[in-house]
């Protein structure tokens, strides 16, 4: 067996602006995890459109960088709510596909700005790990239709998949503490948790076999996360101070630390992070990927670029082809596989009947700089082939 170690941060901004201490502080991790999700509610709307500086998503990615062992393989927006899927570099050929699911609540579910998004990465071995991520009504007084929510939204667990080795549903989950705020203040001011965690409803639905009765949570050892006075760990008394943001988790996989994230103050809420132990059948050290690219030389900045690809399954393209593949242009250690600096889609390249055949991919002149180009595919809702780095050089730089 192998087994890979996850990281689950869940965070509702509040509408705020991305921040870049705060997503360092999000990102920063002293393990060797390889994978890395985030969740995200209440993104502004703007940062879908790239109409928001800076965005969340941009400073993640940003904090990220090119000299973390990151990168960034699948993200989906909802309304306001973002799923980020990082992995580790070397385990990129490693992950096979990404399927998403959404359900939404808000308006009778015309929007999803309330509702959840479901997403089941397959690896190689033919194993999954599926993540549902959720924003929940809020209020106290709305528990009962916060349980409807759960029961309507168990879709996006992906329930019919036989593949599973791990589950985790997380979010902003909204179940509130009973009890009077200045009440409850004091309890936590006391260090009273067990106290609170009796009059927590999420924990105690699930006593009752009301909601989340297949799923686990790793004890609550850490003060309530929201609401807070923003840019500070003082709660504002306006709310009944409340484990809002929540990580379950059922299957095989180990709960190694459930937590709460003090130092990440962009919102009224504070994040929590979970770090999971998950046993799988064994991975091989290398996965071939689905498109080879054939080895790109040196370039020249004065010439329009050609690469050079196959399908390693002659009938890929009648089988799993999209009209919307594309093949992108990435700097060599890009920390993001989603956003392309340059890309066509694939259905405009042309054979090259050499032999053996190719297909050929143009782009227009690039700057000097270092590179790689990636296959992205709409079937499996990620890249299936990445080429070995290649540089561009300026000829006249080298006189």
């Amino acid at each position: 067996m192998t087994e890979w170690k996850m990281r689950i941060v869940s965070y509702n901004v509040a509408m705020k602006s991305g921040d870049i201490y705060s997503a360092e502080e999000v990102v920063r991790s002293e393990g060797d995890e390889e994978l890395l999700i985030i969740g995200l509610q209440e993104v502004s709307h703007g940062e879908q459109y790239g109409g928001v500086s800076p965005s969340w998503l941009n400073s993640l990615v940003k904090t990220i960088g090119e000299k973390t062992r990151y990168t960034l393989i699948g993200k989906t927006f909802q309304a306001t709510n973002l799923l980020l899927i990082f992995v580790q570099r070397k385990h990129v050929s490693k992950m096979s596909r990404i399927e998403y699911k959404f359900a939404k609540n808000t308006l009778g579910g015309l929007t999803g700005h309330k509702g959840s998004i479901g997403a089941m990465i397959t690896l190689c071995n033919r194993q999954s790990i599926v993540l549902t991520l959720s924003h929940f009504v809020h209020d106290v007084s709305q528990l009962e239709a916060r349980i409807m929510q759960y029961k309507g939204n168990k879709t996006c667990t992906f329930p019919e998949a036989r593949s599973v080795r791990a589950s985790f549903w997380f979010g902003d989950l909204n179940f509130r503490i009973e009890g009077d705020q200045e009440e409850v203040k004091k309890k936590i001011d006391e260090g009273d948790l067990k106290n609170l965690l009796e009059r927590d409803q999420l924990l105690k639905s699930r006593g009752q076999g009301r909601v989340f009765t297949d799923y686990e949570e790793a004890p609550i050892t850490f003060a309530p996360t929201y609401r807070f006075v923003m840019g500070s760990t003082q709660f504002d008394l306006k709310r009944t101070p409340s484990w809002c943001d929540r990580i379950l988790y059922k299957g095989s996989a180990k709960c190694l630390n459930y937590s709460r994230m003090d130092n990440v103050l962009a919102s009224d809420h504070l994040p929590v992070q979970g770090i999971y132990s998950i046993p799988l059948a064994d991975l091989p050290n290398s996965q071939e990927w689905r498109i080879s690219f054939t080895h790109i030389p040196t370039w020249y900045t004065s010439i329009p670029l050609s690469v050079r690809f196959r399908y390693r399954r002659p009938d890929y393209w009648k089988r799993k082809g999209g009209f919307t593949d594309w093949i992108g242009l990435f700097p060599a250690r890009s920390p993001d596989l989603t956003n392309p600096i340059k890309w066509v889609f694939a259905m405009t390249c042309y054979t090259d009947f050499s032999s053996p055949p190719s297909i050929v991919a143009e782009f227009e002149s690039m700057e000097a700089g270092e590179y790689r180009v990636a296959y992205h595919s709409v079937h499996y809702n990620m890249i299936i082939g990445l080429s070995s780095p290649f540089k561009i050089i300026d000829p006249l730089a080298q006189q």
